[in-house]
């Protein structure tokens, strides 16, 4: 392991892994400071049951479509 090529390639996974760790941590702060506004307002008022969430009529065709064929498509 005396190859320089080798520690310079560790160094730089190394780095790789923190700046990862870094950007991973960074949104996650993001995701629970939205989850603590408006954001989660909104959450909690739909899984109480305080709003129903609607969708048109087409909506509810498209995904009805998708289902039905990933159905079908899983038999098989």
């Amino acid at each position: 392991m005396d190859d320089p090529q080798v520690r310079r390639e560790l160094r730089g996974l190394e780095s790789d892994r923190r700046h990862t760790e870094l950007a991973v941590q960074n949104q996650r702060d993001r995701y629970a400071s939205l989850l603590k506004g408006e954001m989660g307002k909104d959450i909690d008022d739909v899984l109480s049951g305080k709003v129903k969430v609607k969708l048109s009529f087409w909506e509810r065709v498209k995904y009805k479509t998708r289902h039905f064929l990933d159905v079908i498509f899983n038999m098989f």
